[in-house]
């Protein structure tokens, strides 16, 4: 039986609660079912992404006469879009490019 995987929207879920926690580390990690050391590994790989790293849900306004392109950084490679793409293809592009 293999080690269960975790995505990122569960894993700051669990940063979040391990930061707000009532009882050990150790306890807490175990609870979970994940070792201290993984948690303070997720920790760092949070504060390497930065303040602010991960998604934030925005409003869209539209300017009249405005372009609307988009340009999708993600790692080295840049996607430019010339006209805004379909919510849910965004999103599974998105999805599939972070694994």
């Amino acid at each position: 039986m293999g080690r269960k995987r975790y995505s990122s929207q569960e894993r700051a879920a669990l940063l979040e609660q391990f930061a707000n926690r009532q009882q050990s580390i150790s306890r807490f990690a175990k609870a979970h079912g994940v070792s201290v050391a993984t948690l303070y590994h997720w920790q760092q790989q949070m504060a390497d992404d930065g303040p602010g790293a991960g998604f934030v849900e925005i409003q869209r306004g539209v300017v009249q006469g405005a372009a609307s392109v988009l340009t999708l950084h993600v790692g080295a490679i840049a996607l430019r879009f010339e006209a805004l793409p379909d919510a849910g293809y965004l999103a599974a592009l998105v999805q599939k490019l972070g694994r």
